[in-house]
């Protein structure tokens, strides 16, 4: 039954997703430290959070734009078997590590000053290429993508849509912060 559970979601998720150191450490810890929305929702544990970041298929993501899909399938598949909690941990956890990255010393070395959607998906393929080039690009915002084949737009809504594979229904969370564009006010 469970095999047939995640064949069905495998098949629905290819159809969804076709294919200054100082700073660091106190994000970091602040990430580290930001562990509930208010609502009792606990973030997921940054190990395990980044135990299934893991699981993103880094060959495909290095293909670049188009492949950003396949690259989420494993996570995805991974995640097919969380309860709705636990998916509502990993989005709150997500949020997080993508609003630490939100500011304007990596959208300047990402080279996006234009686009919010652009910076948002280039911040979502450091975290989709897992912990050490996520920690290293904290510390160096240098290291931020500066193409469009270095996105990884489905990496943000995986949570929602093995959601609504499973359930056909839409996951109503609000994270405690807001991974937009221009969100953590503190690093504009």
């Amino acid at each position: 039954m469970l095999r047939a559970v995640a064949i069905n979601l495998a098949i629905c998720l290819s159809i969804i997703f076709v294919p200054d150191i100082g700073t660091a450490k106190s994000l970091i810890i602040e990430i580290a430290d930001k562990t509930s929305n208010g609502n009792g929702i606990v973030a997921m544990p940054l190990e395990e959070f980044w135990s299934l970041i893991e699981k993103v298929d880094h060959d495909s993501l290095r293909m670049g734009e188009g492949f950003d899909r396949q690259a989420v399938a494993p996570l995805a598949l991974a995640l097919s078997s969380h309860s709705k909690e636990d998916l509502e941990a990993f989005e709150e956890r997500m949020a997080q590590v993508l609003y630490a990255l939100d500011g304007r010393r990596f959208a300047e070395a990402a080279g996006m000053n234009g686009s919010s959607d652009s910076f948002l998906y280039a911040r979502a393929y450091v975290v989709a290429n897992g912990k050490d080039y996520y920690e290293r690009v904290l510390r160096d915002p240098s290291l931020m993508p500066k193409s469009v084949e270095q996105w990884c737009e489905p990496l943000i809504f995986v949570a929602r849509d093995v959601w609504r594979a499973r359930t056909g229904r839409d996951l109503n969370y609000a994270a405690s912060v807001s991974f937009e564009t221009g969100s953590n006010k503190s690093q504009w």
